[in-house]
């Protein structure tokens, strides 16, 4: 599932684009709109998105400046162009960024489908290509793979090796314990034996590797059968970004959770120092949320506090859905509710439906279409109002919907009930 960020400074054609692309079946996590390219860039630095369509032409920052900024805080954004008229300069910057594709205004709604799903099947064949070929680039034998594991056991442990940076030096680890680095710990599901477990942990090495290079230096250990813990150290005065650590450990997450089913549960941390290693991994592996493989998504931060109520998965599964309940007007998003609750968005979506027997989009729906019949029953508020008072972007769109379901639109509806 991907996400998509909309830019366009025209508000109707924002609208209409966002309208067209909701109403289609793509498998879209998370649709976001932004009315300005700066607008854009701040969304986008919080949260990554997998492909940006964007006008070109806008007031303050053109689509194309936006997009060598975005490229500097996720290289992999896959861009769709925009706009009103034909430019060769403008065509050739857009090339050499790296756009997908070049439209011009007004796109009709079938064009503009048929190219994002040319895209998604693009994007599909590289999701699976990088992460299923992962597995066999990275060769380390079995004893090599038993003394990297001892080697961090006595550094992290009771500090019984007094010189740590010499033992890590002769070992060829390229990790420094004077600089700060970032822990991912990853937990994965099912005993299934140490030898395929070791090629689960030199997979996991190898696609995390090819994710930070350029930007650093990641190695780790096997701390149980079902636990890895990997140490990510930036190069000189470079910094790394830690949306974009926790957007490439997302796509791992969803890879192993939908291609091969093996669930995992992973903590990021924020940069920290070496000395603190030991007391900050006992702290995350005594989390409830990571004693079983949840498909959590964390970031650690060194204050971060334990959530003390208990994280099972049907209590879990009933939060979220009060929550919707609660608070219909709010975003509710894949992303959004992944976010808020700590869980890979893939995974949410999968044992939601399959606790409830209904995707989790569509029980989103009916709990909006609900609310809005209540509201055109009981309340005078105009339909443009009801249709933002419980989550729809557009009175256009919330019209289509309520029609579809409910059979009749919204004003036949409350007609009927006067």
């Amino acid at each position: 599932m991907y996400s998509l960020l909309i830019v366009d400074d025209e508000s109707v054609i924002l609208e209409g684009l966002s309208e067209v692309i909701m109403a289609s079946d793509l498998p879209f996590k998370d649709v976001k709109t932004a009315n300005s390219a700066k607008a854009a860039l701040e969304i986008f630095i919080k949260n990554p998105f997998d492909i940006i369509l964007s006008d070109i032409s806008m007031p303050e920052m053109d689509g194309l400046t936006m997009v060598e900024e975005t490229r500097k805080i996720w290289p992999d954004t896959s861009v769709i162009f925009l706009t009103g008229y034909q430019d060769f300069e403008y065509a050739r910057r857009a090339i050499k960024l790296g756009s997908v594709d070049y439209l011009l205004k007004p796109v009709m709604d079938e064009q503009l489908i048929d190219v994002l799903h040319r895209l998604i099947k693009q994007l599909d064949r590289e999701w699976f290509e990088r992460f299923h070929a992962g597995g066999n680039k990275w060769e380390m034998g079995q004893i090599s793979l038993e003394r990297l594991n001892r080697i961090f056991y006595d550094i992290i442990s009771e500090n019984r090796v007094s010189q740590k940076q010499e033992v890590l030096d002769s070992a060829g680890v390229p990790l420094s314990i004077d600089r700060k680095l970032h822990m991912l710990v990853i937990r994965y599901g099912g005993r299934i034996g140490e030898q395929k477990e070791n090629r689960t942990h030199l997979w996991l090495m190898n696609i995390l590797q090819k994710a930070v290079y350029g930007i650093g230096w990641i190695t780790g250990f096997q701390y149980e059968t079902n636990c890895s813990v990997f140490f990510l150290q930036q190069e000189s005065e470079k910094e790394i970004d830690t949306a974009a650590i926790l957007k490439e450990t997302e796509e791992m997450q969803s890879y192993f959770y939908e291609q091969i089913d093996l669930s995992m549960s992973i903590v990021v941390t924020e940069a920290l120092e070496f000395s603190d290693v030991k007391d900050v991994l006992r702290q995350i592996l005594s989390r409830r949320d990571m004693v079983q493989e949840e498909g959590r998504l964390i970031l650690y931060q060194l204050d971060d506090k334990e959530d003390k109520q208990e994280e099972e998965i049907n209590y879990f599964v009933q939060k979220v859905e009060k929550y919707i309940c609660k608070n219909p007007g709010e975003d509710l998003s894949l992303s959004t509710l992944s976010s808020l609750f700590r869980i890979n968005p893939s995974y949410l979506s999968r044992i939601f439906h399959r606790s409830y027997g209904i995707p989790l989009s569509a029980f989103i729906t009916e709990v909006r279409i609900e609310e809005a019949k209540r509201l055109l029953r009981d309340t005078d508020y105009k339909i443009y109002e009801i249709s933002h008072k419980v989550g729809f972007d557009t009175p256009g769109y919330f019209a289509k919907v309520f029609s579809r379901i409910v059979k009749v639109s919204p004003k036949d509806y409350r007609s009927e009930r006067e």
